[in-house]
C-alpha cells in the first residue's frame, strides 16, 4: 500500500501490520497532496507536495519507478507558483512513460522531466484523470466552462467530448483543496470506463466521457473509490462513504452501483472524519480508508476471517 499523509508525507507498506522503515523522501514533503500510480505498470507512481512553510525550498514533484521504494525529484521549466506551494498536480499515463503537470501552464514530458511540452486546450487549475488501460486517453472535468474534456494523444491536446446525460451545471466537480480525492476516476483494466460524482450524485460512462448514465440513487455520495470486482461481476466494487436513509456510513455495490450494502458498524465509524476511499485492485473486498488524524484504515469481508 502506497500511501500519502499531512505532516509525515507518506509511506510504502509491504506488510500492513509492519511500520515502514521510512517516509517518502528524495524529496521530502510533509504534506502529499496528490499520488498517482500508471494502470498498466503500477511500480510507477508520482505525487505532488508541501512543506508547513508557504513555498517548497525544492521541488513538490516526484516520481518512482520500483513502487515508491525511492523516489526521484521533478521540476517543470519556470516553475510557477502553484507548483513552488505544492498546489500543482502531477498525473501519470496508463504505460508509466507521460506525465502531466497542471502548473500556471499545463505540461507535459515523457522523458522524465528532460524536456517539457505545453499542453494545448486544457486550462489552469484543473485536475486531469489518465485512463488505467489506454495510455494515449486522458480525461478533465473543465468546471469553468461546464465541459468535459478528452486527449487521445496522450496529453498533449484536450478537446470537448459530447458528454451527454450529464447536467449542464459541472461546478460541482471542483476540487475543495489539493488534497480532495478527486470526484473523477478511471477504471483498472477497463479503458474508457469512468465514474463521476457531481455533489453527491454519482455518473457512470462507458465510452470515455461521451455519453453518461446517472447511478447510485438512494446513496449522496461524499467519496468513492473503486476496487477489484467481485467473482463474476460486470462492473468492479465500488466503495463509498455516503449517506443512505438518513444514514452516514461506508457502502459497498458490486453491481454498478445499483444496490448498496454496508460495510461498517456503529462502533467503526472513526468520528465520520475521512478524505478517502480505496478498494484493493487485487483482492476483491479489501477496503482502504484514509481518515483525519487516525491514519489508513483497512478492512476485509468477515467472512475471510481478517480484520474488520
Amino acid at each position: 500500500m502506497i500511501s500519502g499523509f499531512g505532516d509525515i508525507a507518506g509511506f510504502r507498506h509491504d506488510d500492513l501490520t509492519v511500520s515502514p522503515p521510512n517516509s517518502h523522501r528524495n524529496p521530502y514533503l510533509t504534506n502529499t497532496n496528490t499520488l498517482d500510480y500508471a494502470g498498466l505498470a503500477p511500480a510507477v507512481v508520482v505525487r505532488s507536495g508541501s512543506s508547513h512553510s508557504r513555498e517548497v525550498a525544492g521541488a513538490s514533484l516526484a516520481w518512482s519507478q520500483d513502487g515508491a521504494r525511492s523516489w526521484q525529484p521533478l521540476v517543470t521549466p519556470g516553475r510557477g507558483a502553484s507548483e513552488r506551494t505544492g498546489d500543482a498536480p502531477i498525473i501519470v499515463s496508463a504505460d508509466g512513460a507521460a506525465f502531466i503537470v497542471e502548473t500556471e501552464q499545463p505540461v507535459l514530458t515523457r522523458d522524465r522531466g528532460q524536456t517539457w511540452v505545453r499542453i494545448q486546450g486544457l486550462p489552469v487549475g484543473l485536475r486531469p484523470v489518465a485512463d488505467k488501460v489506454d495510455p494515449f486517453r486522458f480525461y478533465v472535468v473543465d468546471t469553468l466552462n461546464n465541459r468535459v474534456l478528452r486527449s487521445t494523444d496522450g496529453g498533449a491536446h484536450f478537446i470537448p467530448v459530447a458528454a451527454q446525460g450529464l447536467p449542464a451545471d459541472l461546478s460541482m466537480a471542483q476540487g475543495r483543496n489539493r488534497e480532495a480525492q478527486s470526484p473523477l476516476l478511471a477504471t483498472p483494466g477497463t479503458a474508457g470506463l469512468l465514474w463521476l460524482n457531481l455533489g453527491g450524485g454519482l455518473y457512470r460512462s462507458i465510452d470515455g466521457g461521451e455519453r453518461w448514465a446517472r447511478v447510485g440513487a438512494g446513496l449522496h455520495v461524499a467519496q468513492f473509490g473503486l476496487g477489484k470486482a467481485a467473482p463474476g461481476a460486470r462492473w468492479p466494487a465500488l466503495y463509498a462513504i455516503g449517506r443512505q436513509a438518513g444514514q452516514d456510513a461506508v457502502w459497498r455495490s458490486i453491481d454498478g452501483a445499483t444496490t448498496w450494502h454496508r460495510i461498517n458498524d456503529d462502533r467503526h465509524q472513526w468520528g465520520l472524519r475521512f478524505r478517502v476511499i480505496s478498494g484493493d485492485p487485487r483482492i476483491f473486498g479489501r477496503v482502504y480508508i484514509g481518515t483525519d488524524g487516525r491514519g489508513v484504515v483497512y478492512g476485509d469481508p468477515v467472512a475471510q476471517n481478517k480484520k474488520s
